[in-house]
Formats: structure tokens, sequence, C-alpha cells
């Protein structure tokens, strides 16, 4: 649970950036994302 924080961190860190310049790849980055928040609660 540790390391998908370091992970889910640096996402955000990653679509923050993107958003500047491509909004489509935030939106894919940010439903991977939300795809592996969900995996990894079951």
């Amino acid at each position: 649970m540790q390391s998908f924080s370091a992970v889910n961190g640096r996402a955000s860190f990653n679509l923050d950036a993107r958003n500047m310049q491509t909004a489509p790849s935030s939106c894919r980055l940010l439903f991977l994302v939300r795809t592996t928040a969900k995996n990894l609660s079951k």
C-alpha cells in the first residue's frame, strides 16, 4: 500500500505537468490511476 501511495503521487505530478501540454493524455492517465486503484482495492 505504501508503494501505491508513491506511484499515485508520481502519477498526480505527471498529470499536472501534462495537463499544460495535452489534456487527452491527462484524462487517460487519470483513468489509468483510477483503474489501478480499483484493482488494488479488491
